[in-house]
Order: structure tokens, then C-alpha cells, then sequence
């Protein structure tokens, strides 16, 4: 058996030590190798005889599942899976799983970071503080401050949604906007 982990080489630049030791557990026969993906040619060949694939980001649509006569599986390890023609996976019964959960909490505490970071203007200060060795927290320009405020949010999904709970918790006003849900605001 050969599984092939291939992505765009800046996302392989991560740690894929235990997810070798993961696989040599389950699958202790199986032949795994990694694919910096660069050129989908090179990508097809790779995966010619390939019985399993891991990857996050690589366009799989018909043209490529052409070149995977093999392939019995497909994990995709991100949240979305948009670039996967899912029609033509079912057809040729390749499953494809995806992570249903990863970062979610991390990246809707992220924004509400940059956006405390933008109203504080705290780049700015920092750079003020850097420069002149001097902390005067009366140079700081006055905030505009999130309470009252309206934000937008383009795509109502879980992080959408982590989000706006966090924005309502600093008083904010809420509207989102999400492919087949028309504008609303959140009450």
C-alpha cells in the first residue's frame, strides 16, 4: 500500500513526524511518501500507483482523480474541502474525510486580537514607545472603542459564528453575510 502526503511545499514545511509514526501504527506495511506539490505532471506520476492520499489544499477534480486509478482514499487535513469535486469522488467510490474541527476558538480569538490591536491603534504606539524609549499612555490616540460598533462578517460558518459571539460580548453589532443565506444581523 502507498500513501502519498503532498501539498504546496510551504505547507509541508510543517512537523510530519507524527504523522509518519500515525501511520506506520495503523498501516505498519504501508509505503509512505511525501510530495512537494509544484507540477501537477509530476503530482500525477506520483500518484499513479498511490492507494491513499493526505493533503490539504492540492485542486483534486476529474482531470486529477484521472491520474489516481488507484487511489481508495482521500483525507484532507484543513477544514474546507471545496477544491475536491466531490461529485466525481462519490462516483468513483474514493471516500474523502475532512477535520470537522481545528482552530476555531484559536482564530476567532485572533480577530478579536487584531481588532482590539487596530481600535487601540497599537502598532502605532508601540512604535512611538520603541522609538523614544518612553511609555506615555496619554500619546496613544483615544480608541474609537468596539462598543456600539458594527462589524461584518463575510462567511457564517463556525469561525463566523465564533466570532460574532465574542464581538455581541463587546457590545458589538453583528451583521454576516454566508453563500445561500442572505445579509442578516444577528439579534
Amino acid at each position: 500500500m502507498k500513501i502519498v502526503i503532498a501539498d504546496y511545499p510551504d505547507v509541508l514545511g510543517r512537523e510530519l513526524e507524527k504523522e509518519y509514526t500515525f501511520l506506520r501504527e495503523v498501516i505498519p506495511d504501508a509505503a509512505i511518501v511525501t510530495h512537494p506539490y509544484t507540477d501537477p505532471e509530476a503530482f500525477y506520476r506520483e500518484m499513479q500507483d498511490a492507494d491513499g492520499l493526505l493533503t490539504a489544499f492540492i485542486p483534486l477534480d476529474k482531470t486529477a482523480l484521472d491520474h489516481m486509478p488507484a487511489l481508495k482514499a482521500i483525507s484532507i487535513n484543513a477544514t474546507g474541502y471545496n477544491f475536491v469535486d466531490l461529485e466525481e469522488t462519490r462516483r468513483r467510490d474514493i471516500p474523502v474525510c475532512a477535520i470537522g474541527e481545528y482552530c476555531t476558538q484559536e482564530v476567532a480569538d485572533h480577530t478579536m486580537a487584531l481588532m482590539l490591536a487596530l481600535d487601540r491603534r497599537l502598532k502605532p504606539y508601540i512604535r512611538t514607545v520603541d522609538s523614544e524609549h518612553c511609555w506615555k499612555y496619554y500619546m496613544a490616540s483615544k480608541p474609537m472603542g468596539l462598543n456600539g460598533s458594527t462589524l461584518g462578517l463575510f462567511g457564517f460558518g463556525k469561525i463566523g459564528r465564533a466570532v460574532a459571539r465574542r464581538a455581541r460580548g463587546f457590545g458589538m453589532r453583528v451583521l454576516a453575510v454566508d453563500r445561500g443565506i442572505t445579509a442578516h444581523e444577528l439579534p
